[in-house]
């Protein structure tokens, strides 16, 4: 990636998230609960720093279960991230929500 911001976003433009960090790789997440939300193995990035998200108000929060909750666009129905709960959240953003995730290397 070679932007000097990480930046990424849904579909419909209503949700914008900037990353406080370079992700390193992208991550594949085999699980049936991932398979089910995302139609596959989901995409993920993991991140130490929560994202500055813009359009908070367009983000539907799902609690998939009791450790962790889903976020997507409430307009458009992009998965962008989900979090796990804690102090703080730990946040997992989709790759395919972030701009040039494609040059980022593949771990499983």
């Amino acid at each position: 990636m070679t932007d000097t911001q990480t930046t990424g976003g849904c579909l419909c433009g209503k949700v914008r998230f900037t990353l406080g960090e370079k992700p390193t790789a992208v991550n594949a997440c085999h699980c049936t609960m991932c398979q089910t939300w995302s139609g596959g193995p989901f995409l993920a990035i993991h991140l130490e720093q929560a994202p500055a998200i813009e359009g908070q108000e367009n983000v539907t929060w799902f609690e998939s279960s009791d450790w962790a909750e889903r976020g997507f666009c409430a307009s458009c129905g992009s998965n962008l991230f989900y979090r796990l709960k804690g102090d703080p959240p730990q946040y997992v953003i989709s790759a395919g929500a972030l701009k040039g995730a494609s040059d980022l290397p593949m771990i499983e």
